[in-house]
């Protein structure tokens, strides 16, 4: 876990997180919600300041505000895997299908991309690496 963390540090200006999938427990007894503010909890670690998480049990998402600094697009970048790696560290204790970030500048937003739970669970596995799974990340960014 460490060495997927090593590639990655970076932020964008305030962003607002939706994982969404199945509610109920996961594989480790927690449920989706603990398991969302366990991944708050990460997000926060690598110096995000958390403004904002709910999880929306009715459309089974979690929605994350957080505030960082990214000035450059390498920043985002490295956002990207940062949070890219935190999702994967928890992708097999969750039935959540897809962590999707809103990336919110000066009150818009500015960002919009995704990170599929397949492409977190073979990052897992180390069946890619991580510019492959960065780059399956990026192109989804709107």
């Amino acid at each position: 876990m460490v060495e997927r963390r090593k590639f990655i540090t970076g932020t964008v200006t305030a962003v607002t997180i939706a994982i969404s999938g199945c509610t109920g427990s996961s594989n480790n007894g927690l449920s989706e919600e603990e398991i969302a503010e366990k991944i708050a909890q990460d997000v926060e670690s690598e110096g995000f300041q958390i403004d904002l998480w709910e999880f929306d049990e009715s459309n089974n998402w979690l929605g994350l505000d957080y505030f960082s600094q990214a000035n450059s697009e390498q920043e985002l970048r490295n956002e990207m895997a940062t949070i890219g790696s935190i999702y994967s560290s928890y992708v097999e204790d969750s039935s959540a299908e897809r962590l999707h970030l809103f990336g919110i500048q000066n009150d818009s937003i500015e960002y919009d991309y995704h990170i599929e739970r397949g492409w977190a669970l073979q990052f897992s596995d180390d069946e890619i690496d991580s510019t492959e799974f960065l780059g399956l990340i990026e192109d989804t960014l709107r």
